[in-house]
């Protein structure tokens, strides 16, 4: 019999957002919580995890900030308030830094703070990951962050027209097939972000549809994250035909456990069954 496990190590983002004014920038900025942490993997299955460590980031400039312990395990359980107290800018430890990098780890003299003079304050955490937190790349390539982009495309047929689907009588691209493709582009565009075991469900959408499209016609979605705030996603979404925009707006999803969802959504039929 062959057994497959490892030993590796990976980052998450946590449940906690709270604005505050930055002291390295002196911006408005919003804490991101984020905990790594080396886990034993069996089957690909993650068993247990040890070595857990949390940092705060800064959306406005992207410093990276070290949070204790007793704060980082309640957050995981409470989602408690984080106080002054509570973080340290990261010290910078002395680590073998690649080339063309190491403006992004520049520190001022007889300061502890990282700060974010990489060519992006984005470039200059998931650097801090990689490369102090020895976190893959591949894993920190996959963090849930504003400006992840979407492209889905379909044809115009008669299955998608608004006299199939009853939105109207005309043999054009119908409204409901538009905002599938808006809705289909979007979580598409998110889904190798998330952690195994979730998904996520539509809960609002603001849209137009501004031109009509006839049959034989390819329309095409562009959606763009734009917010993440914990479990909420804001996205800007896009259609287009071969002419030109044809509609578009902002839609809003939320990130769940499939399991826990299905199952909530299967007490309701129940309860409505008198179960």
């Amino acid at each position: 019999m062959i057994f497959i496990g490892g030993i590796s190590s990976a980052v998450k983002q946590l449940e906690y957002l709270k604005t505050v004014i930055c002291s390295v920038c002196g911006g408005y900025g919003r804490y991101q919580v984020f905990m790594t942490y080396t886990y034993f993997s069996f089957f690909f299955i993650p068993l247990f995890k040890w070595n857990r460590k949390f940092y705060v980031k800064m959306t406005c400039c992207g410093s990276v900030y070290e949070l204790n312990r007793e704060t980082g395990m309640k957050i995981l359980r409470d989602r408690p308030q984080i106080s002054e107290r509570a973080i340290c800018l990261s010290c910078r430890e002395e680590r073998e830094i690649p080339p063309g990098r190491e403006a992004a780890w520049t520190a001022a003299a007889g300061s502890q703070r990282i700060f974010p003079t990489a060519p992006s304050a984005e470039e200059n955490y998931k650097i801090f990951f990689i490369y102090r937190c020895k976190i893959s790349e591949k894993e920190v390539k996959h963090m849930l962050e504003a400006g992840i982009k979407g492209r889905e495309e379909v044809m115009v047929t008669e299955a998608n027209s608004a006299a199939a689907v009853g939105s109207g009588l005309l043999p054009v691209f119908a409204t409901p097939a538009m905002v599938a493709l808006m809705e289909q582009t979007s979580w598409k565009s998110v889904a190798p972000y998330l952690n195994e075991g979730e998904g996520t469900v539509g809960t609002s959408l603001n849209i137009s549809h501004s031109a009509a499209t006839p049959l034989g016609m390819k329309v095409w979605c562009e959606s763009e994250l734009t917010e993440v705030d914990r479990r909420r996603l804001v996205f800007h979404v896009t259609c287009y035909d071969e002419a030109g925009v044809i509609g578009e707006g902002t839609h809003e999803r939320f990130i769940i456990g499939n399991e826990k969802f299905l199952a909530k959504a299967e007490q309701k039929k129940n309860a409505s069954k008198g179960e």
